[in-house]
């Protein structure tokens, strides 16, 4: 997130509350959140903190808080990008954009955001590598939680569930990193190893079977030259 942008667009009140100071402000929040329980809609919004927003029709600002927090739009509407849907929030000058600007650490959304996002890969397509690489670093100051690893551990992670658009194959970090990346799920075995023998040896037999016969590996690991011996 831009802070120089954040801010020229957001005050904080007397009251503590977080106000929105342009003239129209869009928050495009995923459908799926509410599907998953991250969002709830009424008079006013509950949601999780990270999605992406357009202030004046023109600056585009990535917020990324792992926190819960409520918003008082003085609109609601539903709308289709591609193949996303989203609700979407408009504010307008002075309405609230959070009702406090102090965050309650909650220990369940490191678990909510580690699920929906490295588990079963639906990590946001408006999030580049670097986004969710930061996201993980300041997920544990804004939670509470203790994860009893170092953060290389989380990059290291990262690095390896992020992969082209053009080919789920190709790791995103061996490339020019100049287009979005998309994210394979933890627990996408078919792709997410890198030899016909890892495959072979994971969890997702049936499947994996099916890749290794249909897919060309080109060289072969070490691991296989050994057991073809």
């Amino acid at each position: 997130m831009d802070r120089s942008t954040f801010e020229r667009y957001f005050k904080t009140n007397s009251k503590g509350e977080v106000v929105f100071v342009g003239n129209e402000l869009k928050i495009y929040i995923p459908k799926r959140y509410e599907e998953k329980q991250f969002t709830q809609i009424t008079s006013e919004i509950s949601t999780i903190g990270i999605f992406r927003m357009v202030a004046d029709g023109k600056d585009e600002i990535k917020f990324l808080l792992p926190a819960f927090i409520k918003i008082r739009p003085s609109g609601i509407d539903s709308e289709t990008i591609g193949e996303d849907r989203y609700s979407v929030a408009t504010l307008v000058k002075n309405d609230v954009f959070m009702v406090t600007n102090e965050v309650l650490q909650t220990e369940k959304i490191a678990y909510l955001i580690w699920n929906e996002f490295i588990y079963w890969g639906n990590t946001p397509t408006w999030m580049t590598y670097l986004d969710v690489m930061n996201m993980f670093k300041t997920l544990q100051k804004v939670t509470g939680l203790k994860f009893g690893v170092p953060p290389v551990v989380f990059e290291i992670l990262i690095s390896h569930l992020a992969r082209t658009k053009r080919s789920l194959d190709e790791e995103y970090r061996l490339t020019d990193m100049h287009e979005y990346p998309a994210f394979i799920p933890l627990h996408a075995v078919a792709h997410a190893a890198t030899s016909v023998s890892a495959r072979m040896i994971g969890s997702y037999f049936d499947d994996s079977v099916n890749v290794s016969l249909i897919q060309d590996e080109g060289k072969p690991s070490e691991l296989e030259n050994i057991l073809r011996q």
